[in-house]
């Protein structure tokens, strides 16, 4: 059941970013942004992997724990650690060696102005992937008769 919810989310987060990669491109002329169309794409992509990514991690935490605020919390915590860590990591050089863990600085930054990191991208699908499955595994393992 849990990869099936993984997949509606999935499928919910692309539906979305793919109507967010339409209005970029339509509304791009009349901002006067002049962003490349690769570029549009790979920043589609980019967020599309990351909602998946949280997506996925909130399903697992619920899956995991029997707690709404822990489905909750875990995924905006990570997200919250990993913002500031990816964008305060060049103004507090102690934050430097964890940057590797953010999943916004692993995709890129200014991926609409750079481009995405497509390495980036395919780790924080992976680690979508695998926190899926932990998800999965872990509700298997769960008493859900004890309240």
């Amino acid at each position: 059941m849990v990869l099936w919810k993984g997949a509606a989310v999935a499928l919910e987060v692309v539906v979305a970013s793919l109507a967010a990669g339409v209005a970029i491109v339509v509304l791009d002329p009349v901002a006067g942004l002049d962003l490349s169309f690769g570029h549009v794409g790979e920043a589609i992509a980019a967020v599309a992997v990351l909602g998946i990514f949280f997506g996925w991690t909130a399903l697992a935490a619920g899956a995991a724990f029997p707690s709404r605020a822990l489905a909750i919390g875990v995924p905006a915590g990570v997200a919250a650690a990993g913002y500031l860590v990816g964008g305060l990591h060049s103004f507090a050089a102690w934050l430097d060696p964890f940057r590797f863990v953010s999943p916004f600085w692993l995709v890129g930054t200014g991926p609409l102005r750079n481009g995405a990191d497509a390495v980036g991208v395919v780790v924080v699908a992976a680690a979508a992937v695998g926190i899926l499955f932990i998800g999965a595994w872990r509700i298997e393992r769960r008493d859900l008769q004890t309240p």
